[in-house]
């Protein structure tokens, strides 16, 4: 769906289903309906979005904002941000691109082997399994 021939569609009866909404733009060249449902429930969460075959049709969509369908005004608007396809993963990011985090300030003494082991951590382990029988036995 692209931003140009896409329609969000706000306010929606929670009964609508695809075939309520290309009659309600009957007259217009509908290619897809999208209603959102809660991922939980599976029950509809209010809005939705219609994407026409061309930007004329979308934009003769929204001539019919405050329409009612099933005693519900239907907000109209030309989508902003086109909805994601079914099962795409975390939503896009908003913004400009972040970095990954901090690069851990440098080595500090910490050297990873192939493995990604830290040597810091075994000389930690090596030092007190040394110091252990000093301990133990009073040397």
């Amino acid at each position: 769906m692209t931003e140009k021939t896409t329609v969000f569609l706000g306010n929606l009866p929670f009964q609508a289903v695809d075939t309520d909404l290309k009659e309600f733009f009957r007259g217009l060249p509908v290619r897809a309906v999208r209603l959102i449902r809660d991922r939980e429930s599976n029950k509809l969460r209010g809005y939705g979005f219609v994407e026409f075959d061309d930007e004329e049709s979308a934009r003769e969509a929204v001539k019919r904002d405050g329409k009612e369908l099933f005693d519900r005004a239907l907000e109209v608007q030309l989508s902003q941000n086109p909805p994601r396809p079914a099962g795409s993963g975390r939503p896009p990011p908003r913004g400009p691109p972040r970095g990954r985090g901090g690069g851990g300030g440098g080595r500090r003494g910490k050297l990873l082997d192939g493995n990604g082991f830290v040597t810091s951590v075994i000389c930690v382990v090596s030092f007190c399994v040394s110091s252990l029988p000093r301990y133990v036995l009073g040397l």
